[in-house]
């Protein structure tokens, strides 16, 4: 019996442990109808086309507003990550929209999602790179007040 349950226990350790894009939120949900989240790192062209699809979105700026006044991809909702209200403001935000985080680089964004996935929110997106990969691949700025 202690021989079957040692074999177990590993699968029983990497289905606990998995770091899948996708996973079941802590919301309360009755009973066989979990919901699930969508957080994932994309790519600048999946970015770009997930803007295009996903109506009623909120692309977040996590940058300070010094990086910030060079450019946006959207000027849409900002929320500086060093603020010290950062995380009450990004739970104000609306959970059931799909969110299109970004920073500089990728670094704060990353984090950004990693608190949205504990708090719920059902659809992140991470732009992979940041602005300046942006840039990079000839996309667009906006300039914002």
């Amino acid at each position: 019996m202690m021989h079957k349950i040692l074999l177990l226990a590993p699968a029983l350790l990497l289905m606990a442990c998995g770091g899948d894009a996708q996973a079941p939120s802590s919301g309360s949900h009755p009973a066989g109808q979990a919901e699930t989240q969508v957080i994932k790192n994309i790519d600048v062209e999946a970015f770009a086309s997930l803007l295009q699809e996903k109506p009623n979105h909120i692309v977040l700026d996590v940058r300070t507003p010094q990086e910030r006044a060079e450019g946006a991809i959207e000027c849409d909702t900002h929320i500086d990550f060093y603020d010290s209200d950062f995380r009450d403001r990004v739970k104000a935000l609306d959970h059931s929209a799909p969110v299109f985080v970004y920073c500089a680089v990728g670094g704060r964004s990353g984090q950004a999602m990693d608190f949205m996935k504990r708090d719920g929110f059902k659809e992140v997106y991470n732009l992979d790179g940041g602005i300046r990969a942006w840039l990079s691949r000839g996309k667009t700025t906006e300039r914002c007040n």
